[in-house]
């Protein structure tokens, strides 16, 4: 299970890693089954860590591109202090966003500000630090490309150094 889902490793694979790894003979019909088995066996304590979200008092939650089998899918995450959910979807669309929290999620949610996280409560929204430190760092990078731009024509041109020359 692990090699298939987490490391997305395919079927044929799998059974060439048992066959060389450990001797053992497996058909891909039998990984597949096996895969099948376990996810069945794993969809109870899955639907417990959805719900443990939906009451949590504050969620993380991001999304991000994901490829498989050479489709464009989303990886959906929700995290709280104590627990992780993971989701695999067939897009990055609101309805995701609100199947993991829930309609009416009443704690506190860390997101980006991507509008699918609209609906939430926005006294019960706090956005994620790292993208507003880069909100706040992008307006200094910029002033600094453009005077290594600007530093770099003057030193071409004429010879004149801004480290030597201005101080």
């Amino acid at each position: 299970m692990t090699l298939a889902v987490r490391n997305r490793v395919s079927r044929r694979d799998t059974t060439e890693l048992a066959r060389e790894l450990f001797g053992v003979e497996l058909s891909t019909g039998s990984v597949d089954a096996i895969i099948h088995r376990a996810g069945e066996a794993l969809a109870g304590p899955y639907t417990q860590l959805e719900q443990r979200i939906k009451s949590a008092a504050v969620v993380n939650i991001d999304e991000t591109g994901w490829k498989t089998a050479g489709g464009n899918r989303t990886l959906w995450g929700a995290l709280s202090s104590r627990t992780a959910v993971f989701r695999i979807a067939a897009g990055r669309h609101a309805f995701e966003a609100r199947r993991l929290l829930g309609e009416r999620f009443a704690g506190i949610v860390c997101s980006d500000r991507w509008r699918g996280y609209d609906y939430l409560d926005p006294t019960k929204r706090q956005l994620c630090w790292a993208h507003l430190l880069r909100d706040f760092t992008a307006p200094a990078s910029s002033i600094e490309r453009r005077w290594v731009r600007r530093e770099s024509c003057l030193t071409h041109t004429s010879g004149w150094r801004s480290d030597s020359s201005f101080r």
